[in-house]
């Protein structure tokens, strides 16, 4: 059976059909989630954000010129939640290259901890990349579709973010 696109459960969900958003919902909750996170650090507040991306989705649905397009419109919509946070929160925006806040850890475990250390100050955009890569294991495709990057672009930032983390590994083993 194949699966349902995108488009599909726009082109329903458009049509007044509140199960096929809530398939979107679902196909999508865990990856924006995580790539809002990723951004502020603090659960909470990721939930908050991500709430209100949803929720401006749904009642923009209409507004939506390609539907096989709705992950990068989606995410489109986070990037811009996320300014307005920032400019609520009296925050300077952070630019791709920039510092960030410290992404939170998953859990209170010594594991989280490190994994937390780890992705501290990596660009936004390739720990976005990771983090859908490796916590939700994505495909480069699907990482490519839900960002708006090109999957060539994604296969080097897991390449350059991993050579990242290893060498921040080996630093952190010799300082210890």
């Amino acid at each position: 059976m194949m699966e349902t696109t995108d488009a599909q459960l726009v082109g329903r969900a458009r049509r007044g059909e509140k199960a096929a958003f809530g398939q979107l919902l679902e196909r999508y909750q865990h990856s924006l989630h995580a790539f809002v996170a990723a951004r502020l650090g603090r659960p909470a507040e990721a939930d908050d954000v991500a709430q209100d991306v949803f929720l401006a989705a749904y009642r923009n649905l209409a507004q939506l010129a390609q539907p096989e397009r709705f992950a990068g419109w989606l995410f489109g919509i986070a990037r811009t939640k996320l300014r307005m946070f920032y400019r609520r929160q009296g925050r300077v925006r952070e630019t791709l290259d920039g510092e960030l806040d410290r992404f939170a850890a998953p859990s209170a475990e010594e594991t989280g901890s490190e994994l937390s250390t780890l992705l501290a100050g990596l660009p936004d955009e390739v720990r976005a990349v990771l983090l859908l890569r490796f916590v939700d294991g994505l495909s480069y495709r699907e990482i490519a579709t839900r960002l708006g990057i090109p999957a060539g672009t994604v296969g080097t930032i897991l390449h350059r973010g991993c050579a990242r983390l290893r060498r921040r590994t080996s630093i952190r083993r010799a300082l210890s």
